[in-house]
């Protein structure tokens, strides 16, 4: 179960990174960043899923990808509310923190680093709510048809939803393990549907282009 699950989150992946290559050039800050977290992601699935097949413990690569997201997710966030930098400089220097302290003291190998992935999501989550808030209440333009807000809600359900299956899979675990192994097929599900999201904004964002540019 755990091998298709995997294969259906590389396929939303890509399907997210050809939609990311249809938009026509220059395309804005937000999408470079999309498509550098999504190529990043892209490897470590793909490098994940052979070594789960040939069942090597993959735990560091998946922690390294967490580091890289906890600067990419503000620096997203920034490129469309730039005043707010010093509360997402602050946000990126938290979650790395956390996110080395667990590493210290749990190692790079371990195969969740619960405090750091719980914390993060938490942060994570309250950030994009605040940034659709704002979005939705900007008046700027309609929010659904806003390239952007479906990037940006794509990784807020992902990680609201990942905050409780992390959170509570260890002490499950501890009595049903059953239940904490469907309870962690969860998260690729999420995964998949946060990049269906980004690959349906950068879909929209590649209308827009094309719209501005018969206009010109």
């Amino acid at each position: 179960m755990q091998i298709i699950l995997s294969i259906v989150l590389v396929l939303c992946i890509t399907l997210a990174l050809l939609s990311l290559w249809r938009i026509p050039g220059p395309r804005p800050p937000l999408f470079h960043l999309l498509g550098l977290l999504s190529v990043l992601a892209w490897v470590v699935e793909v490098v994940g899923l052979v070594t789960l097949m040939h069942r090597i413990n993959n735990s560091w690569l998946f922690n390294l990808y967490l580091m890289a997201e906890a600067m990419l997710v503000p620096a997203m966030v920034y490129t469309q509310r730039p005043q707010w930098r010093p509360w997402l400089l602050a946000a990126a220097v938290v979650a790395l923190s956390v996110l080395g302290w667990s590493v210290y003291t749990q190692g790079l190998g371990t195969v969740v680093l619960t405090l750091a992935a719980t914390a993060n999501a938490l942060l994570f989550v309250v950030l994009l709510l605040v940034l659709l808030w704002h979005m939705a209440n900007s008046g700027e333009t309609t929010v659904h048809r806003s390239p952007a807000f479906w990037v940006f809600m794509g990784m807020l359900v992902y990680f609201g939803g990942l905050l409780p299956v992390v959170g509570s899979v260890p002490v499950i675990h501890k009595y049903d393990e059953r239940l904490a192994a469907v309870l962690w097929y969860t998260i690729p599900v999420l995964a998949s549907v946060r990049y269906l999201l980004a690959a349906y904004g950068c879909s929209l964002q590649a209308r827009l282009a094309r719209w501005e540019h018969e206009r010109s």
